[in-house]
């Protein structure tokens, strides 16, 4: 009875490589929510990289006295000019309050989540072969899978550090190290299931 009770969705029997199997999916979501986090921080220092007004430290170290002021120019800069009864904004100031136009490092601010995914999947493409190699015809499949999971998970430590003087490195950092030890672990955890059954 003992046995059996052990079998859940969550403990799923005496197999380790199916616990492990398991572990890694919960390790896996809260990487993604993580993802989701720094993108968003990444196109918001970009924006104040770029010199975005909304971005700036003005709005958030007294620029504006109360939240009232602040909330109507983020409603303004939000809308379609027509919408906009009293003030009809100019093409130029449109592009000001809106940020059209603007770069950080060469590339709209928008534009640094995909620049680091191209990077990300170039370095994973040529290095494929090797991890591959590493996974499939040696004995160090698991230290492998274990020296990618450590670095994830120094890369996303790091990366929780993030402000406006570091959000550059942070990028350079996802789209190496961060991209490649989540392929290479992904690889790592593909590699077992098919003998997940044994």
């Amino acid at each position: 009875m003992a046995a059996s009770s052990r079998n859940t969705c969550c403990w799923p029997g005496p197999n380790q490589e199916v616990k492990g199997y398991y572990l890694v999916g919960w390790g896996r979501s809260a990487q993604y929510v993580s993802q989701i986090t720094l993108q968003a921080a990444l196109i918001a220092m970009a924006y104040r990289h770029a010199g975005c007004r909304q971005y700036l430290d003005e709005f958030d170290d007294g620029g504006y006295d109360d939240d009232d002021a602040l909330n109507e120019w983020y409603r303004k800069s939000a809308v379609d000019p027509g919408l906009i009864i009293g003030h009809n904004y100019t093409h130029t100031e449109l592009e000001d309050l809106n940020c059209d136009g603007a770069k950080s490092y060469g590339f709209k601010p928008t534009s640094i989540v995909s620049n680091v995914a191209f990077v990300g999947g170039i370095l994973s493409a040529v290095s494929m072969p090797l991890m591959g190699a590493i996974v499939d015809s040696t004995k160090y499949r698991k230290p492998f899978g274990i020296v990618m999971a450590a670095t994830l998970t120094l890369v996303n430590f790091f990366q929780t550090f993030i402000t406006k003087d570091t959000w550059f490195l942070m990028a350079v950092l996802q789209g190496t190290a961060g991209v490649l030890s989540y392929m290479g672990l992904a690889m790592v955890v593909y590699a077992y299931v098919p003998e997940l059954g044994d």
